[in-house]
């Protein structure tokens, strides 16, 4: 009976699974290109592109000029996405702003009215301007299962290797391109000064280590109109929690405990 209610209580356990803390990001591969030095004289050469390797896909970040790329990290600075692989799925995701209530100030809905991407370079792409009609998914469920604070996803597209696209936002006529639209608030990453409380939440108050998990980035949209949001691959990072058919399962070993401790208790009497 002992073993039985091991087993059980393991399989218990493994059903009660609850959303891990987002590591996505954590062991991104970070690479640069530089200008020479800024001015004549100087020794320091200055930062033209950044590039964060994230397997599917590529974070490239690009200075405006050789003047500006001492100030990659704390300024405006152009971004777009490289796609590595085929068939990827690419999503935007809510800022999670605070954990107190399932209510998000900053949720993309209630940011932004349209939503896209083009293809750098070119006047292609793809608009959603219709939120009812946006693919929606929960990128990560809620950490206390009472369905508050899940993160969200929308997606952009499915892209191929060799992809290049910025992302697009409107609001209220204001629009802004992440790759082509200069002074625009654009950052990503460590060129972004907000944390998501979410993430800051799982790592403990560690702000360095909630970067990490959950970088996120910003357009400008226009008239002071600032948006933050994720960018990801894939649909779900955190774990799901139980279906049917664990819970089934469990169900049915609770059930075949029950029966084999009354048997037991009918033999020995």
């Amino acid at each position: 009976m002992k073993h039985l209610l091991s087993l059980l209580t393991i399989a218990l356990a493994f059903t009660a699974t609850t959303a891990s803390a987002i590591d996505y990001y954590e062991n991104a591969d970070v690479s640069y290109t530089y200008y020479g030095p800024r001015w004549y004289g100087d020794t320091e050469k200055v930062i033209k592109e950044q590039i964060v390797n994230y397997g599917d896909y590529s974070i490239v970040r690009t200075a405006y000029s050789q003047y500006e790329g001492l100030y990659l990290y704390n300024h405006d600075s152009l971004w777009k996405i490289h796609v590595n692989n085929d068939n990827v799925d690419i999503y935007i995701a809510d800022w999670i702003d605070n954990i107190g209530d399932e209510f998000q100030e900053d949720a993309l809905q209630g940011k932004i009215n349209k939503f896209g991407y083009y293809y750098v370079g070119t006047n292609n792409g793809e608009i959603t301007d219709d939120w009812s009609k946006a693919q929606r998914v929960q990128i990560e469920p809620s950490p206390w299962n009472d369905n508050q604070i899940s993160r969200y996803g929308y997606k952009l597209g499915t892209f191929n290797a060799g992809d290049e696209i910025e992302v697009y936002m409107e609001y209220n006529g204001g629009s802004v391109k992440s790759n082509s639209t200069s002074w625009s608030g654009g950052g990503y990453g460590d060129g972004v000064y907000e944390v998501d409380k979410l993430a800051l939440y799982q790592k403990n108050n560690d702000e360095a280590a909630a970067r990490k998990a959950m970088p996120l980035a910003m357009l400008d949209t226009g008239g002071g109109h600032r948006v933050f949001f994720g960018i990801y691959s894939g649909p779900v990072v955190g774990s799901p929690l139980p279906g049917g058919l664990p819970i089934a399962l469990v169900s049915g070993l609770f059930a075949l405990g029950f029966w084999y401790f009354r048997r037991r208790k009918a033999v020995a009497a």
